[in-house]
């Protein structure tokens, strides 16, 4: 890693270039030595989301590839990464979770428990949306909630696997 970089604590700090600003990019001390190891320069990229996310160009790569930090000290070079708190500059263990991870977890803010199954009170239905290629699909929608969350993960298999 050629940025330069600081530790406070349990965490490393590393400075990170993005459009003339530096930024602080969180990561947890014991990927220090991965990161030190990987011949790369850090810099921040916005996406169309508006969020700045952190990639570096793949070492010895003649189409200039690039990968996500996230995805690199997770050892996925594909697939998606989460950041459990919204906060795309925080790469702490604690905030990183793939994407499989991520639908096995209960969605506390979600009112049934279940992501993708949301009450709708005007009607007294569980309603059903996933996910698929960026865009919101609507699957279904059913007055029980265990018929529900069966639509969900039946769309999760048809749709992700």
């Amino acid at each position: 890693m050629r940025n330069r970089y600081e530790l406070r604590g349990f965490e490393v700090v590393i400075y990170v270039n993005s459009k003339g600003s530096v930024l602080e990019v969180r990561v947890s001390l014991n990927k220090l030595d991965k990161l030190l190891a990987y011949d790369t320069t850090w810099s921040g990229y916005t996406a169309r989301n508006g969020k700045v996310y952190i990639q570096g160009k793949i070492p010895r790569d003649k189409n200039r590839s690039y990968i996500k930090l996230s995805r690199f000290l997770l050892d996925r070079s594909q697939g998606q990464v989460w950041h459990s708190n919204g906060d795309t500059l925080d790469h702490t263990d604690a905030n990183l979770v793939t994407i499989i991870d991520r639908d096995i977890r209960v969605n506390a803010n979600s009112s049934s428990g279940h992501r993708g199954v949301t009450w709708y009170q005007r009607l007294g239905v569980w309603i059903v949306h996933i996910k698929v290629k960026g865009m919101k699909k609507y699957i279904g929608h059913d007055k029980d909630l265990d018929k529900a969350i069966k639509l969900r993960k039946e769309a999760e298999r048809k749709y992700w696997s």
